[in-house]
């Protein structure tokens, strides 16, 4: 993307690679969309195609939620939105009992 000219944001979120040393119990899925958002915010972004790998699919759609004005575009990457009330955890497969577990 950025050979293409695009300007391009990775972010890592708290606690996770680079940042794992900011890891502790009360970081949780609100401290990461927090995470994003104020990247948005101190970057002054706007009109910006956000992309979410994985978990991150949950992140971009609390993003979404809260800052709707400054994204043009959200991208699901190996995931998808949630409906409301579900947890991500309940869309991981269930261990069988013939797994022995």
């Amino acid at each position: 993307m950025r050979h293409e000219g695009h300007e391009v944001y990775t972010l890592t979120l708290t606690g996770l690679g680079e940042r794992a040393h900011l890891a502790r119990l009360e970081v949780d899925l609100e401290t990461h969309i927090t995470d994003v958002v104020y990247v948005f915010e101190y970057e002054d972004l706007r009109n910006i195609v956000l992309l979410g790998h994985s978990y991150a699919g949950v992140v971009v759609t609390g993003v979404a939620d809260r800052i709707p004005d400054h994204l043009s575009q959200l991208v699901y990457l190996d995931t998808a939105p949630l409906l409301d009330g579900v947890a991500l955890i309940a869309t991981y497969p269930q261990p069988s009992d013939e797994q022995g577990l």
